[in-house]
């Protein structure tokens, strides 16, 4: 996607809250350290944004204005990561 501003529009179709990390970073989504303090967590380096506790059903948005880079977008709720709720995102331009 193209560097400047962006806006994830979500929508919980699961059957458990969710939520949407957005992390800038060089390492790889499917290799983020675990929380020191939550092993069904893990860590969150340069997190940019989130929108937390979507309901079942609901909608959420998140506005943010992204660089050029790399990212990982996850679902960091207890074991949900671990569930494979994590995705790279690229971003193009400055």
């Amino acid at each position: 996607m193209p560097a400047g501003p962006v806006t994830f529009a979500i929508t919980n179709s699961g059957y458990v809250p969710h939520e949407l990390v957005v992390l800038q970073t060089s390492v790889p989504q499917d290799q983020l350290p675990l929380s020191s303090t939550d092993p069904k967590q893990v860590q969150e380096p340069g997190l940019l944004g989130q929108a937390q506790n979507i309901a079942v059903g609901a909608t959420a948005t998140l506005k943010l204005t992204l660089a050029g880079g790399p990212y990982d977008l996850i679902c960091n709720i207890d074991g949900h990561y671990k569930d494979g709720m994590h995705t790279a995102l690229t971003v193009t331009g400055s």
